[in-house]
């Protein structure tokens, strides 16, 4: 199951990507949410057990700051990352998330770091920079390398690091409080839900926006977002039978499935370079070496 939960959020980039090869003007970030929050629900009020764990005001509120954190703001970046860098070299940087998240663990009262994560750090830094230092490493096929698109799109895959590393403190946070991940899952993608739309009618946009999605329901935007929301579930069933850190070091994996469903589905959108298949290899031995000494 953690390997299928993997597969799934490795398909996701991919049919993602080829979503936004019809669809310029949308990246799918609101077609996820509502089908994540619809999922989340059903899992949630159907699963045995539901409803059970007693809630904390502490869970909640590092509930409601992991969703904005991951379901928000990092997937509108690593979703941004995807459509101008492709999606092998957008979740080789998006995976650099257990260094931020060791970072971020520094700051958490109680928190034990132990000093042999500096070893997966450098190594995920050293991915990063094959990854970004080579222009060419994974560059899509007829952009320009070092232009202002790729430059960007390296921005916003590190951003969604970022952000999902500082959100995976924040779960860890609620989880100790009200051990319950499922309802974690729904909080955030309620959260991430309510503050993209509360943000579109703020702005003016909402009606667009909602006709801009209608519009998007395209089978790769609504592949992708089933393929995150299955993902999502796989990962907590597989956390019960063989235990988190197992199923943590299989998801490192995530950015070598990825080129090769990129190499099956996507044959000819991106180069995949020695740079780039050296910078993914150490990205995923760092962060497993950073979920194991967790």
């Amino acid at each position: 199951m953690a390997l299928l939960s993997t597969l799934c959020y490795a398909g996701s980039g991919v049919c993602l990507k080829r979503g936004m090869q019809v669809r310029a003007g949308d990246d799918g970030l609101l077609v996820s949410l509502f089908l994540n929050v619809l999922m989340y629900s059903g899992f949630y009020l159907f699963s045995p057990g539901g409803m059970a764990v007693p809630w904390s005001r502490t869970g909640i509120l590092a509930f409601v700051g992991a969703g904005a954190l991951t379901s928000l703001l990092a997937r509108w970046a690593y979703f941004g990352g995807i459509r101008r860098l492709g999606p092998s070299r957008a979740v080789a940087l998006k995976s650099s998330s257990p260094v931020f998240a060791f970072l971020a663990a520094l700051l958490v009262p109680g928190e034990e770091v132990r000093s042999v994560a500096l070893l997966g750090a450098v190594l995920v830094v050293a991915g990063v920079w094959a990854v970004t230092g080579n222009h060419r490493a994974g560059t899509p096929l007829g952009a320009a390398p070092g232009g202002r698109q790729e430059r960007t799109g390296m921005l916003m895959a590190l951003v969604a690091a970022a952000a999902y590393g500082g959100g995976h403190v924040l779960r860890k946070v609620g989880i100790n409080a009200t051990p319950d991940p499922v309802a974690g899952a729904l909080i955030g993608a309620v959260t991430g839900l309510a503050v993209y739309l509360a943000l579109a009618a703020f702005s003016g946009r909402l009606v667009a926006t909602l006709e801009r999605t209608r519009q998007a329901l395209t089978p790769s935007y609504l592949l992708a977002g089933i393929l995150v929301g299955l993902g999502q579930v796989l990962f907590f069933y597989a956390a019960q039978f063989t235990g988190i850190t197992h199923v943590a070091v299989i998801s490192a994996s995530e950015p070598v499935l990825t080129i090769g469903l990129s190499s099956l589905f996507l044959p000819a959108d991106e180069q995949r370079t020695p740079f780039l298949l050296a910078g993914v290899g150490m990205v995923t031995a760092g962060a497993a070496v950073l979920v194991l000494v967790r």
